[in-house]
């Protein structure tokens, strides 16, 4: 049977890469089909590894997707890759502490780290949402609403 949470969680990523994907620009756009990638191996490597393993891929996927975003946002000129790394840095955090506590809290852990995927791309769709409309308006294009 289909878990809900997970159903649901998919659902806001795949809005959440939508919205952001019209609203950014080309670089954005790379940005967008690294994390989109990123959350694909993530999400698979829990098919093909026991569960000990799994934490450890995604510790170092998620370690290397924060490292890149993070390094966006601090050469880029836009907000929302520091935002998105900010809340990504917690899911990290709480991925190692997954690994280091005894296996009966080992599991709250790591469900507390993805909790932390909805600010993220929440952060990302809404942030690139309102740079392109203050862009439009700083160019005399009249913002509508889509």
């Amino acid at each position: 049977m289909l878990d809900p949470y997970l159903l649901a969680s998919w659902l806001f990523l795949l809005a959440a890469l939508a919205i952001s994907w019209q609203a950014g620009n080309s670089k954005d756009r790379t940005v967008i089909i690294g994390i989109a990638i990123m959350a694909g191996a993530s999400a698979s490597v829990y098919s093909f590894l026991d569960y000990q393993s799994a934490l450890y891929a995604n510790l170092g996927i998620d370690t290397a997707l924060l490292l890149w975003v993070t390094r966006y946002g601090v050469t880029g000129e836009k907000f929302w890759p520091i935002w998105f790394a900010g809340f990504h840095a917690v899911t990290v955090f709480f991925e190692l502490g997954a690994i280091l506590l005894p296996d009966d809290l080992r599991m709250v852990a790591w469900r507390l780290g993805t909790f932390w995927f909805l600010p993220a791309f929440s952060a990302m769709a809404v942030g690139l949402t309102l740079d392109r409309r203050r862009t439009q308006s700083r160019q005399g294009i009249p913002v509508t609403r889509e």
